[in-house]
């Protein structure tokens, strides 16, 4: 019997019901807790995760006394009331009047969330936190919050669809609009995420503006706009995954401060039917837009700003306004919306772009402390004589190949007359060039360092520092290495004056001047090697090349080329005094100091200030050259108190003479034979040094 009597009982648990406890509580991530979310002291209360900062309170806490309340489960109509409120938050703000508080619920609003129809007013809304409550217009062509002259601050939500968040002045324009924002996000918003109207005011503080999209796949996008006489003031403020242009600020008296802005993963816009011509691509038809755009008239004061991982342009400063000050600020991958195959030209990847070419008026800007790294197009850009730049602290670094430009990546142009002043920069790893100065743009540096410039697919690219159309150059402390082509180029009409300068490994040569004008004292250029593409392995060429060249070197080092020191082609104006050539020459047939030909004169002193003609060499030293110190091939110079050490072929070879017109002038040298040699030592070299010349490889 006791047997059976166990069966049975076990038999019997079978059918008991299970017992079944709490459901389990979410587990919450870092910075996480559980909250309370629902009607208070109802069955409809639940737990979610949700930032700790949301506290565990229904509502959010206020110490103000005229208090409306807003929940899901409240009414349609009154009394707003902590035990009745109101189911719509329109009508709670409409309760609370001028100076009222509206406390709004966890939960989601579907309604237009417009403010007091009472011009003047002052309303506060406050929800518990941005990630519990969710305010969205039923409207999507209607804004998520409307404020027409009156001010109004919203605390704790998510403002969601809609075109959202509109500010503006009162219908007779006497009162401004006024709105401010903190710990709220805007999502999801329609054509516009945040516009401040005509001398309206934002204030954002600790705001999320995520997802502006166009409506229906059409129209421009922007997801902050400032328009004429406007403020706004952001601080820590993230835009993320909006798509088009991130911020613009128009029109005069405009002024945009921000703090801590982080604007990242800013996506293409949607492309067109192919029948739009190329210029519509220029008017952000098809381009993905740019993150920061400060049209004419405009103040921007930013400290602290990242830009990160965009499709499009950076920033876009168009003159004539400011000051502008930029501080801290970080722009990472900016990069082509729309690279290859689609082939629609370029769709951004600049970093930094300033111009001030209109209406004739100034723009003064001021740097400090800028990263511009991973950009497709151009790190930095500058235009315009009305253009006043003051930079310090760039690093300018690993530009990327553009995708429609072949690698016409260089990390600073300036162009079209802009004066720039540049201290402690650094560009390293960009294409075509590092530091491209054109169009008579003036420009001083101090404290630069460029290096690792490559050639990519553009003939006579991989120049450190390039300097054309009467630009004009100031350079002291200056240093630039590993060019894959020159590490200086100077063309017709252009020139560099450099105190302090130091040149290594470059390709083909370290300094190249066409027809342009290098000045250089206290420098040192070495270890240059032959270019597979260009040849040469110079410490400096120079070619007479639409107009002669003007060359002053003082206190020059040239050292450790595989050809000479210096080699100078057709004749000019060049004067190298107190410059040492060591360790040069180390190809059979290649003098190691100093070689001119094709025409190049003696001295002939200039008058009345204007410069000499011809070449003088005067108080240099030559050591340890694989063949001669100087050789002048059809060319003429006068000599002057060099010295002469280690040297495998002679001081001084000259040949070719020409019937002895060129002259060789060594009255006040020593140890040195001028006679013309009737065997030519070098000819076949002369082949082995070649350049690119309007895209064609002259030799």
């Amino acid at each position: 019997m006791r047997r059976i009597g166990f069966v049975l009982l076990s038999s019997s648990l079978l059918f008991l019901p299970a017992c079944s406890g709490p459901p389990a509580a979410p587990v919450c991530g870092e910075g996480e807790s559980l909250v309370p979310v629902g009607q208070p002291d109802s069955d409809d209360v639940s737990e979610v995760c949700a930032p700790a900062a949301c506290g565990t309170e229904a509502w959010a806490s206020t110490d103000a006394t005229d208090v409306v309340y807003a929940a899901p489960w409240g009414g349609t109509t009154g009394p707003g009331t902590r035990e009745a409120p109101f189911g719509i938050v329109q009508r709670a703000i409409g309760a609370a009047g001028d100076g009222g508080t509206v406390l709004v619920a966890d939960g989601e609003y579907v309604w237009d969330l417009l403010t007091t129809p009472e011009e003047g007013a002052d309303v506060t809304i406050l929800g518990r936190c941005a990630e519990l409550v969710t305010i969205t217009p039923r409207d999507p062509e209607a804004p998520s919050l409307w404020v027409q002259g009156a001010t109004v601050e919203v605390h704790g939500v998510t403002l969601s669809g809609g075109q959202g968040v509109q500010v503006m002045r009162s219908a007779d324009g006497a009162m401004n609009g006024s709105l401010t924002l903190r710990d709220a996000v805007i999502a999801d918003a329609h054509q516009i995420g945040v516009q401040a109207i005509t001398g309206s005011t934002l204030n954002l503080t600790d705001v999320t503006i995520r997802g502006t999209r166009p409506l229906d796949g059409d129209g421009s996008v922007v997801a902050l706009k400032l328009n004429t006489g406007s403020r706004g003031a952001l601080t820590r403020v993230d835009f993320v995954q909006n798509m088009g242009s991130v911020i613009e600020a128009s029109g005069s008296n405009t002024v945009l401060d921000l703090e801590d802005i982080v604007i990242r993963d800013t996506v293409p816009r949607t492309l067109l039917e192919d029948d739009h011509d190329d210029d519509a691509r220029w008017h952000s038809e098809v381009m993905s837009g740019i993150m920061i755009v400060m049209g004419s008239g405009t103040v921007l004061n930013a400290r602290g700003l990242s830009l990160l991982d965009n499709a499009g342009d950076g920033i876009s400063l168009v003159g004539p306004a400011g000051p502008h000050v930029l501080e801290d600020v970080t722009i990472s991958g900016m990069l082509d919306a729309y690279p290859p195959p689609l082939d629609l030209g370029r769709s951004g990847g600049s970093g930094l772009m300033m111009d001030a070419r209109s209406l004739g008026q100034d723009m003064d800007v001021t740097v400090r402390n800028l990263l511009v790294e991973r950009c497709t197009w151009i790190g930095v850009s500058l235009a315009g004589q009305y253009l006043t730049a003051d930079f310090e602290g760039v690093v300018l670094r690993n530009m990327l190949p553009s995708a429609h430009d072949g690698a016409a990546t260089p990390g600073l142009v300036t162009f079209d007359r802009a004066p720039v002043s540049i201290s402690d920069m650094q560009v390293d790893d960009t294409g075509y060039a590092g530091v491209f100065i054109a169009d008579g743009s003036e420009v001083t540096l101090d404290n630069v360092d460029i290096t690792g410039t490559t050639a990519g697919m553009a003939p006579g690219g991989g120049m450190g520092l390039l300097v054309v159309d009467e630009a004009v150059v100031h350079a002291a402390g200056l240093r630039i290495s590993d060019s894959e082509g020159a590490g200086m180029l100077v063309m017709p009409d252009a020139r560099i004056e450099g105190t302090d300068v130091q040149i290594t490994r470059s390709g083909m040569a370290d300094a190249v001047v066409l027809g342009g004008e290098l000045r250089l004292s206290d420098a040192s250029l070495s270890g240059a090697t032959a270019s597979r593409v260009y040849g040469g392995g110079l410490g400096l060429f120079a070619l007479d090349f639409r107009q002669p060249p003007r060359i002053v070197l003082d206190d020059v080092s040239f050292s450790d080329t595989v050809g000479p020191g210096v080699y100078l082609r057709g004749n000019g104006s060049y004067e190298i005094r107190d410059s040492s050539f060591s360790d040069s020459g180390d190809i059979r047939g290649v003098p190691g100091g100093i070689f001119a030909t094709e025409g190049v004169q003696a001295w002939v002193p200039g008058e009345n200030g204007a410069p000499g003609v011809g070449l003088l060499i005067e108080g240099n030293s030559f050591d340890g050259m694989g063949l001669d110190g100087i050789l002048l091939d059809d060319a003429g110079a006068t000599l002057a108190d060099n010295t002469f050490g280690d040297v495998a072929g002679e001081p001084l070879f000259v040949q070719r003479c020409s019937g002895g017109t060129l002259p060789v002038d060594v009255a006040e040298q020593t140890g040195v034979d001028a006679t013309c040699r009737p065997q030519a030592r070098i000819v076949e070299s002369l082949l082995l040094y070649g350049i690119f010349i309007n895209d064609s490889l002259t030799q």
